[in-house]
């Protein structure tokens, strides 16, 4: 359901019409700005709503955007910081531990982009049209005199080819770099509310388990099979999934009881309900058969004999 929502959010009517609006309202803002500085007034700090906030939260979380979660942050915190209760504080540092492992992986990606990026197929379009995929290995000159001879004899399709080829890959090498630096942000603003929560509390981090789902303890521990056996990570990842693994199977645990002890109590219930329906039944038909044998010792003829007789 909300990944029909968010397609719903993302076609061409609806996104038309969201640039549309935030287009009109930008220059809202800066026809107020030009004319507020001609009477020499700067402009006031925005206000939001509640929903409003709310809103910029999911969508700086599900981007992984640092500066709009660090601005929505910023707003509420005054909020937030007093008295933060454990499952709180566990919550916050489930997320940044979730933070720091995205911010590895897309450092992975980076590398991996920058080692093997001349071995990966790209999709390329030819001049009729149809797309294929090919490497720079396969398509740039493997000496120098090469390259020299395919300068003067390769033909312009060959020429085009080498040249979408390369821009595919210095394409998928930026596009590395940024998401790599983007989780990194994410990471960096996600260490910082939880640092805040701890002094907040006044608490230490280590005595803090976070707060982790069971795909997510799964998918820690996968990644940190995959690091170094003398990575501080690995050690730390392996640490936390010891600590949330034994906790989180006793919740699903307690969480099968309480809804077995439901089914149990219902199956119960029903039975009751059941028992009761059979002995009501039971006592209808006792009582009707005793009014039929009195109605028969009263009127012996008329109960037994038919009415023509």
């Amino acid at each position: 359901m909300e990944f029909k929502l968010r397609q719903r959010e993302l076609s061409p009517p609806n996104l038309a019409a969201s640039q549309f609006k935030y287009e009109t309202a930008w220059k809202l803002v800066e026809y107020t700005e030009e004319g507020r500085a001609q009477q020499r007034r700067e402009m006031p700090l925005p206000v939001f709503e509640r929903s409003e906030l709310a809103k910029m939260s999911v969508i700086a979380n599900r981007n992984k955007d640092a500066k709009l979660l660090e601005f929505v942050y910023h707003q509420v915190k005054d909020s937030l910081l007093p008295n933060p209760t454990p499952s709180i504080l566990s919550e916050v540092k489930g997320k940044a531990l979730m933070a720091r492992m995205d911010m590895l992986k897309a450092a992975d990606r980076l590398k991996a982009t920058i080692e093997y990026g001349d071995y990966r197929q790209l999709p390329i379009t030819d001049a009729q049209g149809l797309t294929y995929t090919t490497s720079v290995r396969e398509v740039e000159p493997k000496r120098a005199l090469e390259t020299l001879i395919r300068y003067f004899t390769d033909s312009p399709e060959k020429k085009r080819e080498r040249q979408a080829v390369a821009d595919a890959r210095d394409e998928q090498l930026r596009m590395a770099h940024m998401q790599s630096r983007d989780a990194r942000d994410y990471s960096v603003i996600r260490d910082r509310i939880a640092q805040d929560f701890y002094r907040a509390a006044g608490v230490n981090e280590d005595s803090i388990v976070p707060a982790l789902t069971r795909d997510q303890i799964l998918e820690l521990n996968k990644y940190s099979e995959t690091l170094s056996v003398f990575s501080t990570d690995r050690r730390y990842f392996k640490e936390v999934v010891a600590i949330s693994g034994p906790l989180r199977s006793a919740e699903i645990q307690e969480a099968s009881k309480m809804r077995s002890g439901q089914s149990r109590s219902q199956t119960f219930s029903a039975q009751v309900r059941e028992k009761s329906s059979s002995q009501l039944e039971k006592a209808t038909f006792r009582a009707a058969d005793e009014l039929k044998l009195v109605y028969c010792a009263a009127n012996p003829v008329t109960w037994f004999e038919s009415p023509s007789a």
